[in-house]
């Protein structure tokens, strides 16, 4: 029997961990093969944290790579491997543009 496999697909950072987190971490435990694809890097989302307006497109243009970061340590804490094309396209700086 092949080993189980999940995949989940959300739109930006945050939403696995707001919508699916539990159940990543509770099939990863059971040794299931997951996958997870983020559609985008949360770039153009809006800011909701006063402290971090500065990061929006309309200003500085780092909130991508700050979701990102939030992302990878919120893969970290649910104890989900992150594979290395996931953190190639991150370091190459790739887009579906």
């Amino acid at each position: 029997m092949s080993q189980p496999r999940l995949l989940l697909v959300h739109a930006h950072p945050d939403d696995e961990t707001i919508n699916n987190g539990v159940t990543m971490a509770k099939y990863v435990a059971q040794g299931c093969q997951v996958t997870l694809v983020t559609c985008t890097r949360g770039e153009e989302g809006e800011v909701l944290v006063p402290e971090l307006a500065h990061l929006a497109s309309s200003h500085e243009d780092r909130l991508g790579a700050h979701r990102e970061f939030e992302l990878k340590n919120a893969m970290q804490e649910l104890e989900f491997p992150i594979s290395d094309f996931w953190e190639h396209l991150i370091r190459s700086g790739a887009t579906a543009e």
